[in-house]
């Protein structure tokens, strides 16, 4: 009986060494073949089509072909971006997303994943000949530890429709006065039940599942309009300008302030 595990056969066409410690130089791109984009070190914002949040080590971004990658760094970078042909069973190649969960897929395997950063880092830009093929083999490496990501955050998720239901509340009602208490009254349980089983299925806290939907929102808005820091730490949920500027150098290393004047084109 054939697998119904995604199968993984790459042929790599590029690989690009980002770093050491350097700013991203196009701030998007498309190509017509799957791309991947992943860091060792440093912060990023990403985005494919109208997917993005942050990322940063651990993190693998995903590019199904023909879609557009939006990057910036926050940080100097250290990174690995590949561009390759999947291929299906019988070797035709995959050109659509079909089933694939695409955008970032957060990798818990570090020991591994640090050994294969390893390798790559040793090799660097790779375009053609035995150390093409060796990095073909990593990049499929990496492509395994996404697949067994996939795999167990699909078997949670199956069996946990309650989390997906407190995700989906979470995001809902995210910029509004929202608290766990009242995420977890919704799901039937105590605040530290629902904190433990979110943070087991989600992969992270509900706090920080939370903090990262505002926050995605305030950049928006720090990018795309004119309005004050309480105006828009307002529109996220946050009591005022001050407490969401707290809330946003923790998480971003940088201030509102900085963000806006740094990235807004």
């Amino acid at each position: 009986m054939a697998s119904n595990k995604l199968v993984i056969s790459t042929r790599l066409l590029r690989h690009f060494y980002i770093g050491p410690y350097k700013h991203f130089r196009v701030p998007f791109g498309s190509y017509p073949d799957w791309s991947l984009l992943c860091a060792e070190e440093g912060a990023y914002t990403y985005s494919v089509d109208d997917i993005g949040g942050e990322a940063g080590p651990g993190d693998i971004i995903l590019v199904p072909p023909r879609a557009v990658l939006h990057r910036k760094s926050h940080t100097p970078m250290l990174a690995h971006f590949f561009v390759f042909k999947w291929l299906d069973r019988d070797g035709s190649e995959r050109t659509d997303a079909a089933g694939i969960p695409c955008g970032k897929i957060s990798i818990r395997d570090m020991s591994r994943l640090s050994t294969t950063y390893k390798y790559l880092r040793n090799i660097g830009d790779a375009y053609g000949g035995e150390e093409h093929d060796f990095v073909n083999h990593l990049l499929g490496d990496l492509l395994y530890l996404y697949r067994e990501e996939i795999e167990s955050s699909r078997s949670l998720l199956s069996k946990d429709p309650l989390m997906n239901e407190a995700a989906t509340y979470i995001r809902k009602h995210a910029f509004g006065s929202l608290t766990m208490q009242e995420v977890a009254g919704i799901v039937g349980m105590s605040q530290s039940q629902f904190t433990r089983r979110f943070k087991n299925v989600i992969g992270m806290l509900p706090v920080v599942y939370l903090t990262r939907t505002r926050l995605q929102k305030a950049r928006d808005l720090l990018l795309d309009t004119d309005h004050t820091l309480d105006y828009i730490a307002d529109q996220c949920g946050y009591q005022n300008g001050f407490y969401l500027s707290r809330v946003f150098i923790k998480v971003m290393k940088m201030s509102p302030s900085e963000y806006r004047k740094a990235h807004r084109i």
